[in-house]
């Protein structure tokens, strides 16, 4: 049993034939997987984080719509607080005024 050498040109198909493999996986892994992926798809539901304010690293402010009312949580190491209970009047006009100013802005 002797076996035939092989020869660069066979080499060359073989490092061609993996690195196009590796490309498909890359390909697959960075656009197709995300699509179909049940980790992508937005809960739906009666809670709606409606704005975010980062304070620190890993403190942030919260304004969450629960059902028909809005409240102001806070976020910290030790967990989530309840800060306020906000009405429906003062959030709608706290955000037409943000959404004014970035109009402005543009």
């Amino acid at each position: 049993m002797t076996s035939a050498p092989i020869g660069w040109g066979d080499y060359a198909r073989l490092m061609l034939v993996l690195c196009g493999i590796l490309a498909l996986a890359v390909v697959a892994i960075r656009f197709w997987l995300p699509k179909i992926s049940m980790w992508n798809k937005s809960a739906t539901g009666p809670i709606e984080v409606c704005a975010r304010f980062p304070l620190e690293p890993r403190r942030t402010l919260y304004i969450v719509k629960a059902a028909n009312s809005y409240m102001l949580l806070a976020t910290s190491e030790a967990g989530v607080q309840h800060l306020a209970a906000l009405n429906a009047d003062e959030w709608s006009t706290w955000n037409q005024k943000s959404d004014t100013a970035q109009a402005a802005k543009l």
